[in-house]
């Protein structure tokens, strides 16, 4: 794969996601959007992490079948399109949540702007607050420690 020119290893890449991208949204409808709002984000990982493995399989074997590429060569590339794989799911994974956030916020228009948190409690951080007490040593006017 070394000796391959980088604009063309580069076009068998991207030929190989857009085949995937192709196949990608009528997957996500029958795998994803159908299941429990519960699992979809987990769902929507596992698939899209999956589709970045399949395009490296099919950029390796038709670098392997095409060029003779030795199979050493073909599991780097899957190595690499499974770590890019790896986050872009996670970022799919996330949006997920985020539609399925804004779909049940469009649902319940009157909730007060007040009682929607974008961050859990318990991951707030603000010594003194809520019932913990101020944190030992700390300036209790300034919030720093001393």
């Amino acid at each position: 794969m070394e000796t391959l020119p980088p604009v063309i290893l580069g076009a068998i890449i991207s030929g190989a996601f857009v085949l995937i991208a192709v196949l990608r949204q009528p997957l996500v409808g029958y795998f994803v959007v159908k299941e429990p709002i519960s699992s979809q984000p987990k769902r929507q990982f596992f698939l899209d992490l999956s589709l970045c493995l399949l395009a490296g399989m099919i950029a390796a074997t038709f670098n392997t079948i095409t060029f003779g590429f030795p199979a050493a060569s073909a599991v780097s590339l899957i190595f690499g399109c499974a770590v890019a794989g790896f986050f872009l799911a996670i970022d799919m994974a996330l949006n997920r949540e985020r539609l399925i956030i804004l779909d049940a916020l469009a649902r319940q228009p009157s909730q007060p702007a007040a009682a929607r948190k974008t961050l859990p409690r318990h991951s707030q951080i603000f010594p003194g607050r809520r019932g913990h007490g101020p944190v030992r040593g700390a300036d209790h006017h300034s919030g720093h420690l001393a």
